[in-house]
């Protein structure tokens, strides 16, 4: 059977997403719990990012926490994570 729009998911605060973002020249990606919700954004408390290239090569270029606000009209991509969110020491 077809899932109508009424069955999709909405992102809410406290989740734990994965967006992905096109830039310029990389698609960027982030990991981390959302903190706030508006009509234009969605922000994060993040654990890590990174920026891949059109033809795959990943490169991870911040394993620290940080909070950041990405526009939704640039999200491309957006995953739900199973808990506990993941952090990383450097």
């Amino acid at each position: 059977s077809l899932i109508g729009i009424s069955d999709a998911k909405l992102p809410e605060v406290n989740d734990i997403v994965t967006i992905e973002t096109n830039g310029p020249f990389y698609i960027l990606g982030y990991y981390g719990i959302i903190t706030d919700i508006d009509d234009t954004m969605i922000s994060l408390n993040c654990t890590s990012s990174w920026k891949e290239k059109p033809l795959g090569s990943r490169e991870d270029f911040r394993f620290d926490i940080y909070n950041v606000s990405i526009g939704k009209n640039s999200i491309t991509k957006l995953t739900w994570e199973k808990g506990p969110l993941v952090t990383y020491s450097s």
